[in-house]
């Protein structure tokens, strides 16, 4: 699991988390519906916090956009499985390769994934809301179908967000 690099910004708020594995400090993690960053390393089966709204620092190691941009991450859920996408701050600063940026968190990343639609089209890693749970696409659909389960994995409550940082 890779280290944002992060640095937080000013007095946020923060919510308290107990996750199921080690979670170095710098981590986005995503706990029910919220998007945040460990304050610190929190051991698996220990009580940690993590912030959920402010300003924060974070490495880019291949993307250009402009002030407002969506940034978007891997999830890692703690069952091993790999989320793509997941919405977790805007853009402060202009983004290019190989540098820090400054985001504003944005906490509740589900207010950015959509529901299914049957008349979709769906990549690998693209999420999607069912039946009131967040699902993670495992394969591709080019054309409208009808809900096929074989083709999504639920994300778990809890899951670290893993960036690439810049070497």
């Amino acid at each position: 699991m890779a280290n944002t690099k992060g640095i937080f910004r000013g007095e946020c708020k923060r919510i308290k988390i107990t996750p199921t594995a080690d979670l170095a400090c710098g981590t986005f993690v995503l706990a029910g519906g919220l998007v945040g960053v460990t304050t610190s390393a929190i051991a698996a089966h220990t009580e940690g916090e993590i912030q959920i709204d402010g300003d924060y620092d974070i490495a880019i190691a291949s993307a250009s956009a402009g002030v407002g941009a969506l940034i978007k991450t891997t999830v890692s859920t703690l069952g091993g499985s790999d989320v793509a996408g997941v919405p977790v701050g805007i853009a402060l600063e202009a983004i290019s390769s190989g540098t820090q940026i400054r985001i504003k968190l944005i906490p509740d990343f589900l207010a950015f994934v959509e529901p299914y639609k049957a008349t979709g089209v769906y990549a690998v890693g693209d999420l999607c809301l069912y039946n009131g749970k967040v699902y993670t696409c495992k394969t591709a659909i080019a054309s409208a179908e009808a809900w096929t389960s074989g083709h999504w994995t639920e994300v778990t409550t809890l899951a670290t967000v893993t960036t690439t940082p810049a070497s």
